[in-house]
């Protein structure tokens, strides 16, 4: 499974996320993608899946195909662990 943390830099939203980030990896969980909507990569990725919303989690399979997309808050990190663990 791979596991994407859309958000938006500059924005008011940046400091919440990365907090919530640094909680993240303080659990281990290292295997999130941090994608930031305002680069090329983090834009043609949310535009693939219609990712609209900041903040957004996507979790795709190892093919591509969506398992999950939650979208205008951040998940639990009990969430983001269960999909991190799959």
């Amino acid at each position: 499974m791979r596991v994407y943390l859309f958000y938006r830099s500059h924005t008011e939203n940046e400091p919440v996320i990365r907090d919530f980030m640094h909680d993240l990896k303080g659990r281990g969980e290292n295997d999130i993608q941090l994608m930031d909507l305002n680069t090329r990569d983090g834009s043609s990725l949310a535009s693939l899946y219609d990712v609209m919303q900041t903040p957004s989690l996507l979790v795709t399979s190892d093919d591509g195909q969506v398992v999950n997309l939650s979208q205008g808050t951040l998940p639990l990190a009990n969430d983001v662990s269960y999909y991190t663990h799959q």
